[in-house]
């Protein structure tokens, strides 16, 4: 009796609350659109007015005949209680004439006001409406020969329509209050039919809880659902207790084949992770812990997407890789407890026997030694070991990539070609020691003067190469000239002996649409650094189509 009461309770609980939902649903939506209704209305009667006085008054604004104005408006006074205020104002929105006088010849500096006047000015539309404190207040420009010369202004008292909002509102908490008592009664009526044949059924049930399935399910008459549920349930019970010594067999096959896999994969050296279809964490080995720094209460039940600490651009790219389903030897970059990790990942689908997708196992390794290492040699197979500088090869890798990026935009470059004066007799004279300072201190001035974009590289020995990327031809010049002053300035200091060298410096003006590529953009710098030295070395060359016939 005590669930046939609970759930009759239930069920009458459950219908008459939906049936007030529904019902303050539809009163409120009416509400909604009858205010909708009515604002619209009001905006439409405030442009419609606001333009019918725009469109009489720009002569008399023109010529400034303030009682003509003042004039075409006096008839918005007697418009009843919602005309609340009108206004003309000129082009310096200043009032030349209003329903209320003391405004008259007065800027508006309100924040309603500067609203209404900035939206307008930056409309493309004549008018513009703005209800605010019980008020529609709409704005229309006055022209003259497409001109704006001025703007009217009409303000109308929507109070009314607060009223009118009010009683509906009334009225509709009353039809609510009647559908939950109609609700009450129709749930009452329908509970009591429901629950008469359940009570039957509720005592079945307690006995088979109760672990009785020899229990006699008796015949309910009808052609419903719940005789239809009865008969279901007979055929139920005779067949459950196989069910159940079926399920402990399959119980105990699962336990031993799930040891056997935490087994298997604490022993393996990769860390593996199982989530499920919502990429939360249902199992890690030790060796994942261990790789990860965490400890299993930390990591179990959490959603693998927020554990990992990644920035934007690899939140990203992971979210792709998990909507692939499937993939093989990712490289991602984490950051746990403050540790920049590198973990090569491979992630693999978890399928039951309908081929449904039921969860994936993430299996990864540590590889940010290896990546390091890696970094570390490409960053020298690339610099100068002495200067820090590109070598011949950076500066070509570098030098190719500007090539295919500028393939797309067409810019001018400059490439400039620097070979040292008479550097070689001061590496005779004071040592490779000596020559490698000045070497060094060299390349501090070409990266000095050179900008973030630029490519500055030693070919080897005492020779530059310095790419200036869209750079104008005037420009190239001055920072070519900038550079041979500085060197020509720098003197090395050796047993209080003053050593000083120059640079001759090629220059050669180019863009990745002339159809040259770097090994012959190279040769016309060098031709070009050739002549600078064989003029008198110090100087500057600028390579053009006449240094080859030279």
């Amino acid at each position: 009796m005590k669930i046939k009461n609970s759930l009759k309770t239930s069920i009458i609980l459950n219908i008459t609350l939906l049936h007030a939902i529904l019902m303050g649903f539809v009163v409120f939506d009416l509400i909604d659109r009858q205010k909708e209704f009515m604002k619209d209305s009001f905006s439409s009667k405030a442009t419609m007015l606001s333009k019918a006085l725009a469109l009489n008054v720009p002569s008399w604004l023109l010529s400034k005949d303030y009682i003509a104005l003042q004039e075409s408006i006096n008839p918005y006074k007697n418009m009843g209680k919602e005309m609340y205020s009108t206004f003309i104002l000129d082009r310096f929105e200043r009032v030349v004439a209003s329903t209320e006088q003391k405004y008259f010849n007065k800027i508006l500096t309100d924040d309603i006001s500067k609203l209404l006047i900035t939206n307008i000015e930056n409309s493309t539309d004549d008018s513009y409406c703005l209800p605010h404190n019980a008020l529609m207040d709409c704005i229309h420009k006055i022209k003259m020969n497409s001109f704006t010369i001025g703007y009217t202004r009409i303000i109308l008292d929507t109070k009314e329509l607060e009223g009118t909002l009010k009683n509906s509102i009334l009225k509709g908490v009353i039809y609510i209050f009647i559908a939950i008592i109609l609700g009450a009664v129709l749930a009452y009526i329908v509970a009591n039919r429901v629950t008469k044949k359940l009570e039957v059924l509720t005592n079945v049930v307690k006995e088979f809880t109760d672990k009785k399935y020899d229990v006699d399910v008796p015949e309910i008459g009808g052609n419903d659902e719940l005789t239809t549920l009865s008969c279901a349930f007979k055929t139920m019970a005779d067949s459950i207790k196989s069910y159940i010594k079926t399920q402990e067999e399959i119980q105990n096959v699962l336990f031993s084949e799930k040891e056997f896999a935490q087994t298997t994969l604490k022993s393996i050296e990769n860390g593996v992770i199982t989530v499920d279809n919502n990429f939360n964490i249902l199992d890690v080995n030790y060796s994942a812990l261990k790789l990860l720094h965490l400890d299993e209460k930390t990591i179990l039940n959490k959603n693998i997407v927020n554990l990992f600490n990644f920035d934007e651009e690899m939140k990203f790219k992971f979210l792709e890789l998990l909507d692939s389903g499937s993939f093989i030897d990712e490289e991602l970059n984490l950051n746990i407890k403050n540790l920049k990790i590198t973990l090569n990942v491979s992630l693999n689908q978890l399928k039951n026997k309908q081929n449904d997708v039921i969860g994936y196992v993430f299996i990864f390794k540590d590889v940010t030694k290896s990546k390091m290492l890696q970094k570390e040699l490409e960053y020298h197979s690339t610099h100068d070991e002495l200067t820090k500088l590109y070598n011949r090869r950076g500066f070509n890798i570098k030098l190719n990539e500007l090539f295919d990026y500028d393939l797309q935009i067409e810019s001018t470059h400059a490439l400039l070609y620097l070979d040292l004066d008479k550097f070689k007799e001061i590496n005779d004279t004071l040592g490779h020691q000596a020559g490698d300072e000045m070497l060094k201190a060299i390349s501090s001035i070409l990266l000095y003067r050179i900008r973030l974009n630029d490519i500055v590289s030693r070919l080897g020995g005492d020779e530059f190469a310095i790419v200036l990327v869209a750079c104008k031809k005037e420009k190239v010049l001055d920072i070519a000239e900038s550079i041979r002053v500085d060197i020509e300035k720098y003197e090395y200091v050796s047993d209080n002996r003053n050593f000083k060298t120059s640079a001759s410096i090629g220059v050669v003006i180019f863009d990745t649409f002339s159809n040259i590529d770097s090994i012959e953009l190279l040769r016309r710098a060098d031709l070009a650094c050739y002549k600078a030295k064989e003029l008198g070395k110090n100087r500057i060359y600028l390579y053009t189509k006449e240094t080859e016939l030279k």
